[in-house]
């Protein structure tokens, strides 16, 4: 920015800029901007800034705009770039030019955003001061406690000193920190000294003085002295959360405050914390009330309202956990409001605090009582009966506050981020509870008791209005609008209230294991539970099949039997697994998958609805299709043959679901032309496990026949189109995957049987087919990813049948991989080698197949740009090479190709995929263990370098820390095979001159932390003692002889330092040129 009369000077150009910034002219706007980061980069921007702040006239409101950017300049240079500050003279210089802003600015309020900056700087430099303002508190106390003039700008002071802290922002090592925290807690009763002796008028005062207060709060060593002295600043608080001004900070200290007490300690009779419990327990039933009333009142709180309570409750309940476990009657009046808490409407954030008090008293009476691992199936007798009351009215309440609000419509697609949390933490409390006090068993007797009550409710209700719970959808001709609503109301509130009660039965079931009466005494519980679980399941059956009726929510009902399934898949295994079975155990079943049946074969809608639609059927098919998948995928781990006398296995007799395995097939069948390819999937997957567990060879065939024919019968079809050939092979693959069977364990005869017939479909039927449309459909990606996984999956069930199509097979991956460089093809040479590699007739077409994909690939990866890469096509051609170097090296070693691969690496290094880099790093990795040792010296000598380089590059490109905390394990993988071939100075070398090369080091950091950063990676591996040069496996599976190292923590903690600083560094810039703009728009 120049005039007609020659250069501005920078305060001038600064102001400009400023004012700038707020003209509305987007140019200028663009320019300003530009103009005023640069600046804050410069060294001179220090002195600029205080020449501002000094020249600057107090009552220029028009133009503050500038000396408050001057003022944020200096907080944020000392935030970023205090290195600049080399000397303990220019330390002093900056410390004494602040404290004279701060005299000149501190009578002027409207300067509030400015004194708050200057606050902030200056506690920043005493921070990074450290040593050179030994006596930090007693000065500001002596500067600005002496006025009551001054107080404002000394507790902004002191209350910014432990905040700042702790704020990551500031660009300063541990030991400081760790040395002003000392300091603060030194100075910590002068400071309480001074908070106790200032008058309050007004509410303003007192919000500073309780700011304050709570930021000092951590320092207090005995917090119990706060409930006995006279003018104790925390009592007046719990009067104070009424208050819409005071509330939220006078909440903010009563928690800070009851979190240094130790709940051991409260509980312990005669210790002064002890002393505080019937104060606290006073202090919380004094404001009980208000907040019941706030509750109650005629319109709904709003949420900052009611957390200024709950925040105070559950801070009480964290302190009194022990007292409440062990005198549950004498804390009545903290454990009423903790309920209530629970129910906090529509606010589900404070629903989740409340739940996390709860799981705490939970756990601690596992600790208290030694339930922790458990509580039994029914509770244990040693609990007292005042406590496991408590827990049962806490499930009562949780039952009802998990409800689904009746505001919303549709709770999938409005649910809220924290209403999820709500209900998540609701389902693992609920567990909690079950498992360490109440047992599962009797968790799961009263929420279904609870759930029989809802309905017996529902029922009765909708009977005196004349309606009915069925899915009819008839209604009374004569009845008024005003009753049809009536009943659609009382429908709705109650499908509401059931959905609840099945999500919390789903989280107290979801691994339960029947119980085995050990004693007559046990019999009844568990005839009553085996009862209460089949009427239950009965129940099940009839919600998920029902349909809406005219004028009812869909979406809620949907989102009920979505929760029904759940339920459903869960208790299924109680049936599966029970010992001795549940009465009826082969008509429960059959129900069960009648059930889950009907939503995928009948549309997903009762017969009678009226509403049914395609999006119903759409989202109930796909629920139902998951919970049939895991009622079958539980069946596995059970019996699927009755035993005789001897427990061996009747094969004429099957049980549990194999029993039905021809109600599944007819499953299988009806849904495939009416469900969606997703839901298709799940119910193929389920079959598929069962029929796992036949073991005779004639059922084993006609089952399978009836699997696959269907999908032979759609891929041989003429009109079949892509798409659908993609899902076939996601049909097929799951079959493949599912009936697994292997060669590398002994099989007994049935399973012999059952695989060969396996094989010999895959061989006659579905290899010919799918080899043929890969090459009728090569240039296709995802058919080709989808029929390569199915290959793939063939390949490893039964390698010794595969083997005799495999020079078929090895020439369509060739074919295909000429037609279109699809990365799917490289992987599949890649399992290939991995499987026969070690066949040395198969040698030569594995060598052949190499070379040939090698020669086309590396042509196709030269040419790509480097901003163009192509990451899935790296990541399979370097694990491509990685596997043959592991299972046929020569091949790898005395190919052309090798060469240019190891100089692509580089290149290739810097493609924004976690997986490519990691392939690529795998492949160094396994040529420096498994190859010989001048193939590893080559490679470390001629590209160690560049890999090191590559690795500070990509992580200094700032992209995502998934891939940068890759690095340091490679780094110590190369660092590890330097030392291990006497080339350390490689690594060494590489490591500083990266630091030199890449790392802008000097604003980020001094010079002896960068020294130490560079020595911490210069020696990253820690190898384990004893392990130096011996023989034997080292930690990456590799039986090359080497030392066993891993990342040691000091350089890991460097690693991540360097970006951290680096990464605020490079973001800050702009932040703060529009940080200073939102501070005087707001002022």
């Amino acid at each position: 920015m120049t005039t007609s009369g020659g250069e501005l000077s920078d305060v001038d150009k600064v102001s400009l800029a400023c004012r700038a910034l707020y003209s509305g002219d987007n140019e200028k706007l663009k320019e300003a901007n530009a103009f005023l980061t640069n600046w804050q980069q410069q060294e001179t921007a220090w002195e600029t800034a205080n020449q501002i702040l000094a020249q600057a006239d107090v009552n220029d409101t028009a133009n503050a705009s500038t000396p408050s950017f001057a003022a944020q300049t200096l907080r944020t240079k000392i935030l970023y770039d205090v290195n600049d500050l080399d000397t303990e003279a220019k330390m002093n210089y900056v410390k004494q030019q602040i404290f004279a802003h701060l005299a000149k600015f501190h009578q002027h309020p409207q300067h509030h955003a400015l004194l708050k900056q200057l606050c902030l700087a200056l506690v920043g430099l005493a921070i990074q001061m450290d040593s050179l303002w030994p006596n930090l508190v007693d000065s500001l106390l002596e500067s600005f406690g002496q006025s009551v003039t001054t107080y404002a700008i000394l507790l902004d002071l002191l209350k910014f000193l432990p905040e700042e802290n702790r704020n990551r922002r500031l660009l300063t090592d541990t030991a400081k920190r760790k040395n002003n925290a000392q300091r603060l807690e030194d100075g910590m009763p002068k400071v309480f000294a001074f908070l106790q002796q200032i008058q309050m008028p007004n509410n303003t005062a007192k919000r500073k003085v309780l700011e304050c207060f709570s930021a000092w709060a951590q320092f207090f060593k005995q917090p119990e002295s706060l409930f006995q002295s006279r003018d104790s600043l925390l009592l007046p608080c719990f009067g104070y959360l009424s208050d819409n001004e005071l509330g939220s900070i006078a909440a903010e200290v009563i928690s800070e405050v009851l979190g240094l007490f130790r709940p051991d300690e409260m509980v312990q009779q005669g210790s002064p914390q002890s002393m505080c419990v019937q104060p606290l327990l006073s202090c919380v039933q004094s404001i009980e009330g208000s907040f019941v009333d706030l509750l109650k009142g005629p319109s709904t709180p709003d949420e900052e309202s009611m957390k200024r309570f709950v925040r105070v409750f559950c801070a009480a309940g964290f302190a009194l956990q022990e007292v409440i476990v062990k005198h549950p009657q004498a804390t009545e009046g903290l454990i009423s409001p903790l309920l209530l808490s629970l129910r906090a409407p529509n606010a589900p954030a404070l629903q989740t605090m409340a739940a996390n008090c709860w799981l705490d008293l939970v756990e601690c009476v596992g600790r208290t009582f030694g339930t922790e691992n458990g509580a039994g199936y029914f509770g244990p007798a040693s609990l007292p009966q005042d406590l496991v009351a408590v827990i049962k009215r806490m499930l009562g309440v949780l039952v009802e506050a998990v409800a689904v609000p009746e505001d919303v419509r549709n709770p999938v697609e409005e649910s809220e981020e924290d209403w999820e949390d709500w209900r998540r933490e609701a389902q693992l409390l609920a567990w909690e509870a079950s498992q360490r006090v109440l047992g599962n068993g009797e968790a799961l007797c009263l929420l279904i008791q609870s759930l029989q009550s809802v309905n017996s409710q529902g029922e009765l209700a909708l009977q005196q209005l004349g309606g009915a719970t069925s899915s009819s959808s008839s209604s009374s001709g004569g009845a008024n609008a005003a009753l049809l609503e009536r009943r659609r109301a009382a429908r709705a509130a109650l499908v509401l209230r059931q959905e609840a009660h099945f999500y919390l039965i789903a989280a107290v079931g979801w691994n339960f294991e029947p119980p085995k009466a050990t004693n007559a005494q046990q019999e009844e519980p568990i005839r009553r539970l085996n009862f209460l679980i089949t009427e239950l399941l009965r129940h099940l059956s009839t919600v998920v099949n029902q349909g809406p009726q005219e004028g009812d929510n869909r979406y809620m009902l949907e989102f009920s039997q979505a929760t029904a399934l759940t339920v459903i898949q869960y208790l299924a295994q109680y049936v599966l697994e029970a010992d001795p079975p549940p009465p009826a155990e082969a008509v429960i079943l059959k129900g069960i998958l009648s059930c889950l049946a009907q939503p995928l074969i009948g549309g997903g809608s009762a017969a009678g609805s009226s509403t049914g639609s395609s999006s119903s059927s759409g989202s109930k098919q796909t629920n139902a299709a998951y919970a049939l998948k895991e009622v079958c995928r539980r069946s596995r781990d059970f019996c699927a043959y009755e035993q005789d006398a001897n427990g061996n296995e009747m094969t004429g007799s099957p049980c549990g679901l194999l029993a039905h395995l021809d109600a599944l097939l007819v499953v299988y069948e009806r849904s495939l032309p009416v469900t969606s390819a997703r839901a298709h999937v799940q119910v193929t997957e389920g079959l598929a496990e069962v029929l796992r567990q036949c073991k005779v060879g004639q059922v084993f065939r006609a089952a399978l026949e009836r699997l696959i024919v269907p999908l032979v019968h759609g891929l041989q079809s003429p009109q079949v189109t892509v798409q659908q050939i993609g899902e076939v092979m996601d049909r097929l693959t799951v079959i493949m995957d599912q009936l697994r069977y292997g060669i590398r364990r002994e099989l007994d005869p049935s399973d012999q049987e059952c695989r060969q017939a396996l094989g010999d479909a895959f061989l006659n039927s579905l290899f010919p087919i799918v080899n043929q449309l890969c090459l009728s459909h090569a240039e296709d990606a995802n058919m080709i990813e989808k029929s390569t996984r199915f290959l793939k999956h063939s390949l490893r069930n039964f390698p010794d049948i595969f083997q005799n199509i495999l020079p078929t097979f090895i020439e369509t991956i060739a074919t295909c991989f000429d037609k279109k460089h699809l990365s799917s093809w490289l992987y599949a040479s890649e399992y290939t080698v991995s499987e026969y590699g070690d066949i040395p007739e198969h040698r030569a077409m594995l060598g052949q197949l190499f070379n040939r994909l090698s020669a086309s690939c590396v042509v196709t990866l030269q040419a790509m740009p480097p901003n163009d890469l192509n990451a899935e096509l790296i990541e399979d051609y370097y694990g491509m090479y990685g596997r043959y170097v592991k299972c046929t090296p020569e091949i790898v070693y005395n190919s052309a190709h090798y060469p240019v691969t190891l100089q692509l690496m580089e290149k290739c290094f810097v493609v924004p995929c976690r997986e490519s880099i990691d392939s690529i790093m795998g492949f160094v990795e396994t040529v420096l263990r498994c190859g010989s040792s001048e193939v590893a010296m080559h490679l470390l000598t001629n590209h160690a370098e560049s890999l090191v380089a590559a690795c500070f590059r990509v992580a200094n490109c700032n992209w995502n820390d998934e891939i940068r905390d890759c690095f340091p394990t490679f780094l110590q993988e190369i660092h590890g095979a330097c030392v291990f071939y006497k080339l350390p100075h490689v690594y060494q070398t590489a490591i500083a001159t990266q630091f030199n090369a890449i790392i802008q080091w000097r604003k980020i950091a001094s010079e002896n932390e960068v020294s130490l950063w560079v020595k911490n990676l210069q020696d990253i591996s820690h190898f384990r003692e004893g392990s130096g040069g011996q023989p034997g496996r080292s930690n990456n599976g590799f039986g090359d002889g080497r030392p066993r190292g891993y990342v040691s923590g000091d350089a890991r903690r460097s690693w991540d330092t360097i970006w951290y600083r680096l990464g605020q560094f490079q973001n800050r810039r702009a932040a703060a040129v529009q940080d200073s703009k939102a501070q005087g728009d707001a002022e």
